[in-house]
């Protein structure tokens, strides 16, 4: 039988955990913090590149493989917007109406889904910008592509806009450069020169 100090230490303890719970976020359903090994649905809207409009009916669909249809697909509304359930938090590979829009890494209910599409000759990379292990949105990174420079906000988001050329414009192997003070420097390949619209989610590791 427990002594009555031992009970209160142990009272203790349990509200010494609920309190750093709540200090990093756990203790709020819609928080992010590490992998989930559950479900997880999240909310975004498609939206027409150079028109920026909504795109209707529109089919989106996040996969685990890019060469395998799903697991997660829906159908966005009358104003583009659209909810849609993943098997859990992670990266996937995103499909508007069938085509390549780019790669997600769902970090949770909170995750913003949005979606930018475009048919023409555009070029844009944009999304979320995380910390690796907890994948918390990071805020005041400095994302670089092709000599333009963007900042991310508290929600992470970066968008890096470089109009619509003519022609699809030609280049050696490029890259998209994302730095911050406490993080390792990021760097992905974009592509031979870079065209197209697509996100491009991505993970930063503290120093």
């Amino acid at each position: 039988m427990p002594s009555t100090r031992q009970l209160i230490h142990a009272e203790l303890l349990i509200v010494a955990g609920v309190l750093a719970l709540q200090a990093y976020g756990c203790a709020d359903s819609n928080s992010v913090v590490g992998p989930s090994p559950t479900s997880v649905t999240f909310f975004g809207q498609v939206v027409d590149f150079v028109k920026q409009a909504p795109v209707t009916s529109a089919s989106v669909e996040f996969r685990l493989d890019s060469q395998r249809p799903g697991p997660s697909e829906t159908t966005t509304s009358a104003n583009g917007q659209y909810a849609l359930t993943v098997p859990h938090t992670g990266t996937y590979f995103v499909q508007v109406d069938g085509a390549f829009a780019g790669t997600a890494h769902v970090n949770g209910s909170g995750y913003r889904g949005d979606l930018l599409v475009s048919r023409d000759t555009c070029i844009s990379r944009y999304g979320l910008v995380i910390d690796s292990r907890t994948l918390r949105p990071v805020n005041g990174a400095t994302a670089a592509l092709s000599g333009t420079t963007v900042t991310t906000g508290a929600d992470g988001w970066y968008r890096i806009d470089l109009g619509c050329p003519a022609v699809v414009l030609p280049g050696n192997t490029t890259f998209i450069r994302v730095t911050h003070p406490r993080y390792a420097e990021r760097m992905n390949i974009v592509g031979r020169g870079v065209a197209g619209v697509l996100r491009l989610d991505m993970e930063l590791e503290r120093r």
